[in-house]
């Protein structure tokens, strides 16, 4: 994992600057850190290296072929093939790494490269004899890839502070963020926080070249066309679960592949209980697997039952609420806008253990979006889905009541009538509520007006999809890439230290997202149920059977003390001044903790003056 820069200007860069500005990222790279400036600096290609496949020198980036040159950031698990491929088309190789295969597959398969790449991965090729540049991003958006194209300049990197250091000058906050944030947790890409500055998509690639007069003209196109079949082909269940078992087998086996020791973390859930036993099939030595617990109703336990039967060397920490606030005070710089996924700590803290011990680690992201689990069981049937907690509030109760309503539209309407009234929900539950105008300053509420928050949910809708397959794909496509992979790559890589996710491989997700609902859940009792079934007899059977828990803290350690709500003073001055939220309007967020978190985070980011006026 590494951190990458591009700059494409009309005038000269300024070599130290650029160079400032690719720093701002060494914890994604400590091992080595180099940049090139060509056509008389008005182009710059800076790189922060972590070694993982060729260690030597050799492969230091921005590494060149003659004309082309590349930063890249990433694993390219088929590269030994495309390597075999590429030398039979005549290409000589002078290093043993993953990043040259980008160089001589752009010049052999120019703009079809990425189509043929599997892994995790986001990458600028500059060609020196035509001015441009190909920019490409992974499947599923494993690898950030941000990009801000200003008149004057072009700038693309692994991370937004290093855009910001580059321009040398601040970008707006975006008010519609505002509105997503409260809505659905994150701001979906290729939308950020900030005005000017976007994402790649994930699956995407991007052609930068200049103009006759100088400006940069770009285009987006996406590589990756697959889309789950809404009349998927017969398959018994039998021959899903052989295949299955191979297509894991070959995921996992694939994300192994590293010149350095691989790890592996250990949640205790069967996610990442199943890579971690597959993987420590495929090692001589015992797999070094890292934990984290917060002294209550956490997974420990099934992690160090797991541990013990595979014979792996395991370490574990507890997290208390002093470190939950210590991380939460730093969350700003290392995601360089508001994050309220309370379990960025966690992911941040058990990050920091495994990389005392390794600087690669394999987990089991991606495994709800594939098959099925969580939160999405609620598209099987109402009672899959997390449970509301009793509580004494209007929302509490409302919650409550929705999710006994929907036990009792499913026991008189059966699952596949059921699936059709609530078919379009994971889209309108997404609208704006009239308790959140009644918080939002009316300037922003009419700056915003007609702004639809749910449009990239609806952008990736298919509506032939039954109701299950298709909250599946949206997640994929929307929440998988702007909130969940955003968390692990920046709590990870704050501590330098490469995570792999087998269950994104492309082909595997493929597989199972091709798979019919009655194959992958044949019945509303369970969800996951083709994954459960291949993993019976392979992990033990509490793990196996067991709710999940995930990194659900303490809620208590994300609210504020009762003495502050109590009080009658303004919380939240500097979004009340920046017309954000209404005076006094944080009352309102009282008993919603994640929602005054995310707000005490704009305050925070506009007290430092993160967003430019």
């Amino acid at each position: 994992m590494c951190g990458i820069l591009i700059a494409l200007s009309r005038k000269p860069l300024d070599r130290a600057h650029f160079d400032a500005a690719r720093d701002t990222m060494i914890h994604r790279g400590p091992d080595a850190q180099q940049s090139v400036f060509l056509e008389a600096d008005t182009v710059g290609l800076g790189h922060t290296r972590l070694s993982i496949i060729d260690l030597s020198n050799r492969a230091n980036q921005p590494m060149q072929d003659g004309n082309l040159w590349v930063t890249y950031n990433g694993e390219i698990y088929n590269f030994p093939q495309l390597r075999e491929e590429l030398e039979l088309a005549g290409c000589q190789f002078k290093t043993n790494s993953d990043t040259e295969v980008l160089l001589h597959g752009y010049r052999v398969w120019e703009e079809s490269l990425c189509e043929r790449l599997l892994g995790m991965f986001a990458f600028a090729v500059y060609d020196a004899d035509t001015g441009c540049a190909l920019l490409g991003r992974d499947h599923f958006g494993q690898k950030p890839l941000y990009y801000a194209d200003l008149g004057d300049v072009f700038i693309a990197a692994s991370e937004i502070k290093a855009i910001k250091a580059c321009a040398g000058r601040g970008f707006a906050l975006r008010k519609e963020s505002v509105v997503d944030a409260m809505i659905q947790d994150f701001v979906a890409e290729p939308r950020t926080w900030f005005e000017d500055i976007n994402v790649v998509p994930a699956g995407h690639q991007m052609r930068i070249e200049r103009t006759e007069s100088g400006s940069i003209r770009s285009a987006i196109s996406n590589y990756w066309t697959f889309t789950p079949d809404a009349n998927p082909q017969p398959i018994t269940q039998g021959e899903a679960l052989e295949q299955l078992g191979v297509e894991l087998r070959e995921a996992t086996s694939s994300h192994m592949l590293a010149d350095v020791e691989v790890g592996s973390f250990l949640s205790g859930g069967i996610d990442s209980t199943c890579i971690t036993t597959l993987a420590s099939e495929l090692l001589d030595t015992s797999i070094q697997t890292f934990s984290i617990g917060f002294g209550g109703n956490d997974e420990l336990p099934a992690a160090r039952q797991t541990a013990a039967r595979i014979c792996a060397d395991h370490h574990e920490d507890n997290l208390g609420e002093g470190d939950f606030q210590y991380f939460k005070d730093r969350a700003l710089a290392v995601f360089d806008h508001p994050f309220a996924d309370t379990s960025l700590v966690p992911t941040e803290h058990v990050s920091r253990l495994a990389a005392r011990k390794v600087k690669v680690v394999l987990t089991g992201d991606g495994g709800d979006e594939v098959f099925g689990g969580y939160s999405y069981g609620r598209y099987l049937a109402p009672r899959l889905g997390p449970s509301p907690l009793l509580v004494p509030t209007v929302s509490g109760l409302r919650s409550s009541a929705n999710f006994w309503w929907d036990a009792l539209l499913f026991s008189a309407l059966g699952s596949e009538r059921w699936g059709r009234v609530t078919k379009d929900r994971i889209v309108n539950s997404r609208r704006l509520s009239v308790r959140r105008r009644s918080i939002l300053a009316p300037e922003l509420l009419q700056s915003i007006d007609g702004y639809d928050p749910s449009w990239a949910h609806r952008q990736h809708s298919i509506d032939a999809l039954d109701p299950f397959r298709k909250a599946q794909w949206i997640g994929i496509k929307v929440a998988l890439a702007s909130r969940m992979l955003v968390k692990v790559d920046r709590a990870s890589m704050a501590h330098s230290l490469e995570t792999r996710a087998p269950f994104l491989s492309p082909r595997l997700a493929e597989f199972a997202l091709s798979l019919p609902r009655p194959v992958t859940n044949p019945t509303p009792d369970w969800y996951k149920s083709l994954l459960r079934q291949w993993l019976d007899g392979r992990i033990d059977s509490s793990v196996l059977n067991a709710n999940k828990r995930g990194f659900d803290l303490p809620k208590e350690w994300s609210s504020l003390d009762q003495a502050s709500l109590a009080g009658g003073e303004e919380l939240l001055p500097n979004c009340v001044s920046a017309a954000l939220i209404r005076p006094m309007g944080w009352h309102r967020l009282r008993r919603a903790p994640r929602l005054l978190w995310y707000f005490t985070q704009i305050e925070r980011a506009l007290d430092t003056g993160m967003f430019a006026a």
